[in-house]
């Protein structure tokens, strides 16, 4: 049985410490089990270049938990799972804002969708582009908890069609 955990967070600058969204997606099989997602207050100045790729802004985020007060709730969701996300940034996040958070084993899907679908193996494979390729709806890309749910959703297909579990992949 595959049960993994997709992350995606969103950040409101270039420095990884500035996380402003998360999004969570709880996997079992095929189907979402749970999900979680919340705004952060990353005590950061927003880049208009950020914005303008999720729409996230300081105004909305003012109110937001801070960093500091999701310790609790990521360990709850994180701790000793497998968990995946589209690339590696999410997990550099994760380590820079929390460091003695410790997962069982982190899995890059693009690393999986690479190896499954040759013809992404150079490039082409961006999580828009894969749910496009797959026929995954996607309404609001950079949505964190819309892009780790499209970000699980890849990984089935993927283990799927290569007929594998996830941990074939570690």
């Amino acid at each position: 049985m595959t049960h993994f955990v997709s992350i995606d967070v969103e950040l409101a600058n270039n420095n990884l410490t500035s996380l402003c969204q998360v999004g969570i997606a709880i996997f079992e099989e095929d189907n979402i089990i749970d999900t979680w997602e919340t705004l952060v207050n990353p005590e950061e100045l927003f880049s208009p270049f950020n914005i303008k790729i999720h729409g996230i802004t300081a105004r909305q985020t003012y109110k937001a938990p801070k960093k500091s007060e999701l310790s609790e709730r990521l360990t709850h969701y994180l701790a000793g799972q497998q968990v995946v996300s589209y690339g590696l940034l999410d997990k550099q996040v994760m380590r820079r804002n929390y460091p003695d958070l410790e997962v069982a084993h982190w899995y890059d899907v693009t690393t999986i969708v690479r190896k499954v679908w040759p013809q992404f193996s150079k490039g082409g494979y961006s999580l828009n582009k894969m749910a496009e390729f797959l026929g995954l709806e996607q309404e609001k890309h950079h949505n964190a908890l819309e892009d780790a749910i499209i970000c699980g959703e890849i990984l089935c297909e993927a283990l799927y069609e290569a007929d594998t579990s996830l941990t074939v992949w570690k």
